[in-house]
Parts: structure tokens; C-alpha cells; sequence
């Protein structure tokens, strides 16, 4: 993954994991994107666009009051609501990512995105086609977008080792019989992170579907042994290498005809919040590019 700042204010890294065979070696290898040539102000219609925000500062940092009138009131309100400081810190921290990002390919102000629901629950953007997922965890927030059903999961393998989670009960009652001796087929020491990337595996397949929590991940396979890119009836999966150890993530597509593109990008969550903080600043030029023009 490539070190250099993508622009002097938002320091971040950008991969593009090319369309490729899939099946080849493991199946793709990240390649750098360099910012001549590269730069789109929208997705294409063949692109997945995956971004990860860091966070610091503890196991849920809380966000600057400042920035929550960036919000929808009716966001804002569903934050009040809950009654978790972190639940509600990771709930902020999501949102102002996905609005921000938004209201770029939108061309919208932040606090002027409105949402509605599918008649399964899952939430979309009035007004256009765009569809998205969030996902989050301790000290990571990620984001799909795309023109196209996606779902998307990160996990934290340290967070749930001191919440004493016992992962081997869970794969006992969320993964299937050949899920599970795919696990216990690894070596040792190798166990536990198989498990958190076909966990993420399968959290981001059932989001995708759009069917709703409902469905039990047991009753859903997903394709093994694990690469970073799989293909499978209709379906497109990959799990990204992150540049954290214990962090894991894995992302769901519908795909039709030629292979997507996929562009990660990861943000930083100082440099995040400097850009809020010009945008609020910019008398109310909402609608500007985040992160300067380009960058996404």
C-alpha cells in the first residue's frame, strides 16, 4: 500500500485492486494509485469505492460537538437516542463519513441528505441510485459505495478478546460444517484470524442481500478456501489487507458482466475532522469536493 499523502491537507492511502482473474494466485494484489490519471470526481458504473476511517484516542473517541450540526436533524435525533456513549459515538462517527461522502458524489450539503428505507429495512439515499453500507468497530469505520448492492463488515479481533468473546462458540453456531473444518484445516496460530475474515465474510453477504438480520449466517455459505478476491454465482467478495494488526474486513457485491474495480482508500481521523472543520468554515459551501477536489 502506498504511503504518500494523496493531497497536502488529508493524509491517507489509496490501493485499486484491478478486475484481474479471479482465482489467479491469490487473487489480486493491491497497486498503487498515483494521483495523474487516477482522479474521478464520481464512481463509474463498474466501481466499488471502499473507504476506512481510523480512529484514535481510546476504544470509541467522541466526536466534536462542533461537527454534529453537519448532521440531518432526524440523524441527529437518532443519535440522541441511544443510550451507549460509544453505541452513539460510533453511530456519529459513521454518519458524518457517509454524509460527507455523499454530499460529494451528491453534490448536496451534509445536513440536507435525507434516507429512506427498502421494504426489507435496508437505508438509501433519496433521490438517486447510489447505494451504500457502513460498517464499524472499535477504532475503524468503513464505507461502501457504489451503483450496485454492496455490504460490507469489519471486525476487531484485540476488542473482542478483552470482551472475552469465545470465537470458536461462535463459529459453532454461525458458520456450517465445512466452514467449520475449513477453520480447524488452518494452522493454529492462523485459526483465529480465519475465523474473524469468514465472520466478516458472511456479515457483508447478508447486508448485501438487503434481506435483514433475520437470516441466520449459518444458513448462508460463502465461498472457500478464503482469497482476497472470490467470485460466486453472481456474487463478488474480497477481503482487503488493512495496514492495522487485528483488524479485518470483507466486502459483498452483486456484479453482472465484466469484473468491478474496487478503490480502497484510508483516512485518518485527525485529518478527517480538519477537513469537517474547513468545510464548516467555507460559509456553508457544503457542496465543495471533500478532502480536495479529486481525491476520492
Amino acid at each position: 500500500m502506498d504511503d504518500r499523502r494523496v493531497h497536502p491537507g488529508f493524509r491517507g492511502r489509496r490501493t485499486l485492486f484491478p478486475p484481474g482473474r479471479p482465482g489467479a494466485g491469490n487473487g489480486l494484489d493491491p497497486v498503487a494509485v498515483g494521483r495523474a490519471g487516477r482522479n474521478r470526481e464520481l464512481i463509474g458504473s463498474r466501481e466499488i469505492h471502499l473507504h476506512f476511517l481510523w480512529l484514535n484516542g481510546g476504544p470509541v473517541p467522541s466526536v466534536p460537538r462542533e461537527f454534529l450540526p453537519l448532521l440531518s436533524p432526524r440523524l441527529r435525533g437518532e443519535a440522541a437516542a441511544l443510550k451507549s456513549s460509544a453505541r452513539r459515538a460510533e453511530f456519529i462517527w459513521s454518519r458524518l463519513l457517509l454524509c460527507r461522502l455523499l454530499s460529494f458524489h451528491l453534490r448536496r450539503k451534509m445536513s440536507g441528505l435525507r434516507f429512506q428505507r427498502g421494504a426489507k429495512g435496508k437505508p438509501f439515499p433519496q433521490g438517486t441510485k447510489l447505494q451504500f453500507n457502513l460498517s464499524h468497530t472499535e477504532g475503524l469505520v468503513a464505507c461502501s459505495l457504489a451503483w450496485r448492492p454492496v455490504g460490507i463488515d469489519v471486525e476487531n479481533g484485540a476488542a473482542r478478546k478483552r470482551d472475552r468473546t469465545d470465537w470458536k462458540a461462535v463459529a459453532r453456531r454461525a458458520f456450517n460444517p465445512r466452514e467449520r473444518d475449513f477453520i480447524h484445516s488452518l494452522p493454529v496460530k492462523s485459526r483465529s484470524a480465519g475465523f474473524f475474515k469468514l465472520f466478516a465474510l458472511k456479515e457483508a453477504y447478508l447486508k448485501a442481500l438487503g434481506t435483514g438480520l433475520g437470516r441466520s449466517l449459518r444458513e448462508l455459505p460463502v465461498p472457500l478456501p478464503l482469497r482476497e478476491r472470490i467470485r460466486l454465482k453472481g456474487w463478488e467478495f474480497f477481503i482487503p489487507p488493512l495496514p492495522r494488526k487485528n483488524f479485518y474486513a470483507a466486502h459483498a457485491v452483486k456484479r453482472a458482466g465484466a469484473p468491478l474495480r474496487v478503490h480502497c482508500r484510508h483516512w485518518d481521523e485527525a485529518d478527517f475532522l480538519e477537513d469537517l472543520r474547513r468545510l464548516k468554515e467555507s460559509a456553508g459551501s457544503q457542496r465543495a469536493a471533500p478532502f480536495s477536489a479529486g481525491t476520492l
